[in-house]
This record gives structure tokens, C-alpha cells and sequence, in this order.
């Protein structure tokens, strides 16, 4: 295995416990952690599909960012930020927010994180991976 196979390895795993603590959180209705784990997952997520394709990842907590990256291999990419340029904000908002601000987050926050990341996921799904090098930047 080579090393870059070994880190797209460990991304997908770390964002994978990511996304099960934020599930848990949830659950335990602890939902500032929640929001958070929620957007450290799908940004680990969107990462490991990147170096998995590209080879390298923008060193950016940016969801909207990391997700442009996907435009040139998924054109719904595009018209997916644009319908929910809201909701992806605040789920980059929790990266700060979550630890350091007086604003608590809600179920109904952390319930749409879940969502966001599941539609998300659901867009990139089938070409995370996909062999396909290509510059970053030039999405």
C-alpha cells in the first residue's frame, strides 16, 4: 500500500469517527459537538476524495472551498453550493463557533448538519476516488 493510499486510508477512517461521534452527539443531545463533528467529518471527507483524486487537498477548513474542488468532476457541484450556500455556511461556522462562541446550536441544527452531510456525500459519493488526477485550483 502505497503512502498516499495509507492517508486517503486514515482520512476516510478519521472521518469516518468524525461523522459517528456527531451522530452520537446527537443523540445525546449535546448538539454544539454535534455541529462541529459534523463539519470536521465532511471536511475530512471532501479531503480524503481529493487526495484521492487529485493527489493533494487545499489545506482549507472551507467547506465551500473544498467542495469547488469537485466542480470539473461533479457539475452539480455548482448549483448544490448556490441552492444551499446558507446551510453550508453554518456548518463552517461550527468549526468556531461550536468551541468558542455564546451561540448554542439546536437540534434542528445539528439535525440538518446530519443532512447536509448524508446530501453531500450522496453528490461526491460515486467519484471520490475515481483515479482521475488533475490539478487542484483548476476545477
Amino acid at each position: 500500500m502505497s503512502a498516499a493510499t495509507k492517508e486517503v486510508e486514515e482520512l476516510k477512517r478519521k472521518a469516518g469517527e468524525f461523522l459517528e461521534g456527531a451522530k452520537r452527539a446527537l443523540d445525546s443531545r449535546q448538539f454544539d459537538l454535534s455541529c462541529f463533528l459534523y463539519e470536521q467529518g465532511l471536511q475530512l471527507t471532501l479531503k480524503s476524495g481529493l487526495l484521492a483524486e487529485a493527489g493533494d487537498f487545499p489545506r482549507t477548513h472551507s467547506l465551500r472551498g473544498l467542495l469547488a474542488e469537485f466542480r470539473e468532476d461533479v457539475p452539480a457541484v455548482e448549483g448544490f453550493v448556490r441552492r444551499n450556500r446558507a446551510r453550508i455556511s453554518s456548518l463552517e461556522d461550527a468549526y468556531v463557533m461550536a468551541r468558542y462562541s455564546e451561540k448554542g446550536y439546536t437540534e434542528a441544527d445539528a439535525a440538518d448538519a446530519a443532512k447536509l452531510c448524508g446530501e453531500v456525500m450522496r453528490l461526491i459519493g460515486g467519484r471520490k476516488g475515481a483515479g482521475r488526477r488533475r490539478r487542484l485550483g483548476k476545477a
